[in-house]
């Protein structure tokens, strides 16, 4: 009887300090400064062109937005005010995870952006995937806003 009783103590304390390990994880990355622009184009025809580094907007070596990510999207959203958007991510083929190549990760990572801005209202028939066809062109995400 005193051996399972301290099995569960031992147990209930484990969760306890996974729940806490989790919860301060969630606490660091909400309070964790904004995702910022690397560089920020305006052309006179009114277009924009945007590059953000990678590392702030996904989990790392993964196809999922980040919470950074997720929120600079509906930003961007925000900001595209209903013109044409396209999203190009680059590919790194030294990178890749563990389970994607560079390309399969950076068309996942394009998919993933269009997905969050038509889950927040944006009109899908304005987003357009650009992928590169040599794998070459700035790193990072490049956003560019038209008309």
């Amino acid at each position: 009887m005193k051996r399972s009783r301290s099995m569960v103590g031992f147990i209930d304390l484990s969760l306890i300090l996974l729940g806490s390990v989790a919860l301060i994880g969630e606490l660091q990355q909400r309070d964790s400064k904004p995702v910022k622009t690397i560089k920020s184009e305006q052309a006179a025809d009114r277009s924009e062109t945007i590059h953000v580094a990678i590392g702030r907007l996904f989990e790392p070596d993964e196809a999922r937005l980040s919470v950074q990510g997720a929120s600079w999207v509906r930003q961007l959203a925000r900001q595209a005010g209903g013109r044409r958007v396209s999203i190009r991510v680059a590919i790194d083929d030294l990178q890749g995870s563990a389970r994607l190549d560079g390309w399969e990760q950076a068309a996942a990572r394009t998919a993933a952006i269009m997905h969050a801005m038509k889950t927040s209202g944006y009109p899908a028939r304005k987003l357009e995937p650009a992928m590169p066809r040599d794998g070459k062109g700035p790193s990072g995400v490049t956003v560019s806003i038209h008309d």
